[in-house]
């Protein structure tokens, strides 16, 4: 059986027993530290690796989110936090999830889900490894939603995002649900008409209106650009 090595980084010692009661649950996973400072997590992990960090935001010595812009390298994490609105600041980067305090055991196990998910995504099929370049080589693709097939031009495409195993194609005439990988929209290449802005997000670059360095706008619609998707979506779009 894997093992996932996680640490804590909490101010509050209730908060970190609870999440230390139920982690002892997981057979997978094994706790490698525990820290009230943030500082001193930030340089254990400069010298040893983790699979998954549990993250409090509200802290007196750094923020949760300033913990993750400061990292040196990118290390899964799923927040802690008492406040919902400071748990949405972290979805721009690229977080597992967020869990509101106080938290109980089902909800845990949610996250943990999303990241064993994560950490073990399912490959291509073997006909989108035969296929992986057909999106440049055609106008339309043909998708199963429910018991028919649905003919989709490329053209009409705003934007794709990934829900469990199914994506949302969303277009000017609605949103197509089907089973398939996001990763199989994912193509680099000039010649792509698709780019990939987040773990969860396909983007049609010809869609673009604007775009900053968090945040794009393809058509009407707003969405995060995830923190290490940032420099291959400022070099895709400065050239064309």
């Amino acid at each position: 059986m894997e093992k996932y090595h996680c640490i804590i980084v909490d101010d509050d010692e209730t908060s970190i027993a609870l999440l230390e009661r139920y982690i002892a649950r997981v057979s997978e996973f094994v706790i490698r530290a525990k820290f009230t400072n943030p500082i001193e997590a930030i340089h254990f992990l400069n010298s040893n690796t983790v699979d998954l960090i549990f993250l409090d935001i509200e802290m007196p010595a750094i923020s949760g989110i300033t913990f993750i812009r400061i990292l040196s390298k990118k290390i899964n994490v799923i927040l802690t936090t008492a406040s919902r609105q400071h748990a949405l600041e972290g979805f721009d980067l690229d977080v597992i999830d967020y869990i509101l305090k106080p938290f109980n055991y089902d909800r845990f196990i949610k996250a943990i889900e999303k990241f064993k998910k994560q950490k073990c995504s399912i490959p291509f099929a073997k006909e989108e490894i035969e296929n992986l370049n057909i999106l440049k080589n055609t106008s339309a693709i043909f998708v199963k939603e429910n018991y028919k097939t649905k003919k989709i031009p490329l053209n009409e495409i705003i934007y794709i995002e990934s829900e469990k195993e199914y994506i949302k194609i969303f277009t000017k005439n609605g949103v197509t649900k089907t089973k398939q990988s996001l990763n199989f929209y994912d193509q680099e290449g000039e010649n792509s008409p698709f780019l990939r802005i987040h773990r969860s997000f396909v983007i049609n670059i010809e869609k673009v209106v604007s775009f900053t360095n968090t945040e794009i706008q393809v058509d009407t619609k707003f969405l995060p650009i995830g923190r290490n998707y940032r420099i291959k979506v400022k070099a895709a779009l400065s050239v064309r």
